[in-house]
């Protein structure tokens, strides 16, 4: 189905309706992590620039969003707001209650029709400077923590525990945010990798138990050799594992 259908159009006059109803209470942070669906907000606010509406809405016509469905930065008309963000671009909002304050790295899952729509703002509590986050791919869901041209994570500092707001700024009209993960841990990635070693099968086998294959070995290296007793040594060794 084509995203700029009469359908679609419908889609968006009915997101624009529910918008005020569209919200959610405080997310909590818990072990040093809190995820937060991109439609679950606290807050919604249109802004208007250059004589034209933003605004995020509430959609699903996008298949492979987790949730209920994202938000999308509207109209999709090449904007991008390259100042500063604060009180000018349409901004979502989301209450999270920190248990543990601390630095906390930014992780969004998006998606992006071309390379003019990749772009979004986040900050912490409506303070500068806002941190910009860009996706690396078009046409599919991804998983950003960085700016485009940088290594560096995208991180906000929470300074004390208790409530706080989580800001997203639009910067480019036509962003779709799905997901959104703070995290204290440097190393965490909400992508699957198959290098990651959670995520490959590990096998261990105990050597005595495994297979005999240098009955000599038996009796001058294992004094307790006895494989009829089930707690004495049964003989396995490396050879027997080179042999199967």
């Amino acid at each position: 189905m084509s995203r700029h259908s009469f359908t679609r159009a419908a889609l968006l006059l009915s997101a624009l309706l529910g918008i005020a109803a569209a919200t959610a209470g405080a997310a909590t942070e818990a072990t040093g992590q809190v995820t937060l669906e991109a439609e679950a907000f606290t807050t919604n606010t249109p802004r208007t620039i250059s004589s034209t509406a933003y605004s995020w809405v509430p959609l699903s016509d996008i298949g492979g969003y987790s949730g209920a469905g994202f938000m999308e930065a509207i109209p999709n008309d090449g904007m991008t707001v390259a100042t500063a963000p604060l009180n000018v671009s349409p901004e979502l909002q989301y209450a999270i209650n920190f248990t543990s304050p601390g630095t906390y790295y930014v992780w969004l899952r998006g998606y992006a029709d071309t390379t003019e729509t990749v772009s979004v703002y986040v900050g912490l509590d409506g303070a500068g400077p806002a941190a910009q986050i860009d996706l690396s791919k078009t046409g599919v869901w991804s998983w950003s923590a960085t700016s485009a041209g940088s290594g560096a994570p995208v991180v906000v500092t929470v300074g004390t525990a208790g409530l706080h707001t989580l800001n997203i700024w639009m910067r480019d009209a036509g962003f779709v945010l799905d997901k959104i993960v703070l995290s204290r841990n440097a190393n965490f990635s909400p992508e699957y990798s198959a290098d990651f070693w959670r995520n490959q099968s590990i096998y261990q086998i105990m050597t005595d138990r495994f297979f005999d294959g240098d009955p000599a070995n038996n009796v001058a290296g294992l004094p307790n050799y006895n494989p009829s007793v089930g707690n004495q040594a049964h003989g396995g060794d490396f050879k027997g594992i080179e042999k199967k």
